[in-house]
């Protein structure tokens, strides 16, 4: 991982390996972009993969697509053409995720990319939105757990992080996201209500989408 050198024994759908490096396997890589496509419209897992069966699309193994392997799809960052290294572990001959445990290597522009990062970050908040509106959860851990927001927002400022508030009394209560470093007096900037910044981010992610279509 250090140096570099770590080979992948099997490559995600769309990737192959050609005179033994990473390449894009076009084919595939066409129903990759359609599912990340797909989710930024605002379709759910359970509704691209039985799309994808129903049109008869071929997966790499079985006949079939699972909504596991399109959760994993849309939540790969390999897609992007960066690799996070150690993701996983074993120990005593299990597998286990790594929640620290170990170092990991995150490596920009490992190989050629199938969707942009902007496409990736966004189609992956705009699952987790959709999960939250259902109240379905991602993932079981702690940081899945965070607010939609959560990490998202830096002040134009000083660069903090935002925080999520709750502002108001009684029925006049409304939820909003302030500066960390205003909260303690250290910084200017106010804060944005929430429905705000949700608006302004479906703006920005229909303005994708539709780049993407022409």
């Amino acid at each position: 991982f250090m140096n570099g050198t770590y080979k992948f024994s099997t490559l995600p759908y769309g990737y192959e390996y050609v005179n033994g490096r990473i390449a894009v396997k076009e084919e595939e890589a066409k129903v990759v972009r359609r599912i990340f496509k797909d989710a930024l419209s605002g379709k759910g897992v359970e509704r691209i993969t039985q799309e994808l069966n129903k049109e008869g699309v071929v997966p790499r193994k079985g006949l079939r697509w699972s909504e596991s392997t399109v959760r994993d799809i849309l939540h790969n960052e390999k897609y992007t053409g960066d690799v996070l290294l150690q993701k996983t572990y074993t120990d005593n001959f299990t597998k286990r995720r790594n929640r620290g445990e170990k170092d990991k290597y995150f490596v920009e522009n490992h190989h050629d990319a199938i969707i942009s990062r902007e496409e990736f970050e966004a189609a992956k908040f705009a699952l987790a939105k959709r999960g939250e509106e259902k109240g379905i959860s991602e993932d079981k851990d702690k940081y899945a757990r965070r607010y939609l927001f959560s990490g998202r927002i830096k002040c134009h400022e000083c660069k903090s992080s935002f925080k999520r508030r709750t502002h108001g009394t009684g029925d006049n209560k409304y939820i909003a996201w302030c500066c960390k470093k205003h909260l303690k007096k250290e910084c200017p900037m106010l804060f944005i209500r929430e429905k705000s910044i949700k608006k302004a981010f479906l703006v920005m992610l229909n303005k994708l989408i539709f780049a993407h279509e022409y």
